[in-house]
């Protein structure tokens, strides 16, 4: 509660929908790998080259307009 205004902020639904989504994303990996492919997810850019990695995933994406490659496409 703000202030004893009434108006609530920062809602747990808020953490429970981004957790969710996160577990659904982690379901959706571990599919494609028991399926021998590899989903082309982006990497947090704040790991050394993960700038010009990710450009290689947006780029083969969207080449392909696929989601994910096999293993033997590396």
């Amino acid at each position: 509660d703000l202030d004893d205004t009434g108006i609530a902020i920062l809602p747990s639904s808020g953490v429970t929908g981004v957790f969710a989504l996160w577990m659904i994303l982690a379901v959706a990996t571990d599919a494609l790998l028991a399926e021998g492919r590899i989903p082309l997810v982006l990497q947090s850019n704040l790991e050394p080259g993960a700038r010009a990695g990710n450009e290689l995933r947006i780029a083969r994406h969207v080449a392909e307009g696929a989601g994910s490659i096999s293993r033997g496409d590396r």
